[in-house]
């Protein structure tokens, strides 16, 4: 008989796929720091203009500083270049207002001074404002009573009427050419006592300033007869 040939197996040969996972790399930029000015709101300013109204040495002095829109207060303030007058003081936030500071104070020397004034509101923006101010020397010495017949007096009575001054340096000084009522006696500004006697009588107020100014007025009081 004839041989049969054993069939033949072809195996294919085993692939191997390894699959390799794609490596993502991230890049982290280094953080930075950023150093900005404080914002200036749109319409915060101060509105008060420099000059500021005159001063004069020995005179007591107030000026208002203020400002207008910002974000919210109370607005903070302060004094960022130059300084006021000697004598004079910038306010700060001592008056406590909303909007408002200012300079106080009593001048001892004529002199002019320039100063910056910065404000802030509550969300950090700022604005500044350049101030002159200028001091006089000190205003005349004058005796301001309204009248010249002081109030009237009735013997036997407490009495007690003041004299008044504006101008010049303080302290002042006051002291009486001729004679006061019988009873009645000069102490400091005011006269005071008890009348002993009716009348009517005459004298002349004398006050000194201690810048050298002096200055006189004629005073009459009516003491009325025991009631």
């Amino acid at each position: 008989g004839c041989a049969v040939a054993a069939p033949t197996t072809t195996v294919a040969p085993t692939t191997t796929t390894t699959v390799v996972a794609a490596t993502t790399t991230t890049s982290v930029a280094p953080a930075t720091t950023t150093t900005t000015a404080p914002p200036s709101a749109a319409g915060f300013r101060i509105v008060t203009t420099s000059p500021l109204p005159n001063a004069n040495v020995g005179t007591e002095y107030t000026a208002f500083i203020e400002a207008l829109g910002g974000n919210g207060g109370p607005i903070r303030w302060s004094l960022v270049a130059g300084r006021v007058p000697a004598g004079l003081r910038f306010v700060g936030d001592d008056f406590r207002l909303i909007q408002t500071t200012g300079v106080v104070g009593t001048p001892t020397q004529v002199e002019t001074t320039t100063f910056a004034v910065e404000a802030r509101d509550a969300a950090g923006a700022t604005t500044r404002r350049t101030f002159t101010l200028t001091v006089d020397p000190p205003l005349p010495l004058e005796i301001t009573n309204q009248g010249n017949v002081l109030a009237t007096g009735t013997v036997g009575q407490p009495y007690a009427t003041n004299l008044f001054a504006f101008g010049g340096v303080r302290p002042w000084t006051w002291s009486i050419i001729g004679t006061l009522p019988p009873g009645l006696r000069l102490d400091g500004n005011q006269i005071s006592g008890t009348p002993t006697t009716a009348g009517s009588f005459t004298f002349t107020a004398r006050v000194r300033s201690t810048d050298g100014q002096q200055a006189e007025r004629v005073f009459t009081i009516n003491i009325n007869p025991r009631t």
